[in-house]
């Protein structure tokens, strides 16, 4: 996936990347470990109950750890 690094601010770009990562945990395209952490966050949010209004609020928590983790992981590459 490529994100054009003319948008402005990090939080477009951010939010982008996250949501590309959901779609692809939610076809079940995430390799192994990833799927298994999104079935726990997907089980977290099921168990929220018929109150919450976040009903993706754990699988949204997850994605953008993980965009966190790729943000580190692009910074390193572009240092070397």
């Amino acid at each position: 996936m490529w994100i054009s690094d003319r948008l402005n601010g990090k939080a477009p770009r951010t939010l982008m990347e996250s949501a590309a990562i959901l779609g692809l945990l939610d076809s079940g395209y995430g390799g192994d470990n990833f799927q298994r952490a999104y079935a726990a966050a997907r089980k977290d949010d099921l168990a929220l109950g018929p109150a919450e209004t976040d009903t993706w609020k754990n699988r949204r928590a997850l994605s953008l750890r993980l965009t966190s983790m790729i943000e580190v992981i692009m910074n390193e590459i572009k240092q070397h």
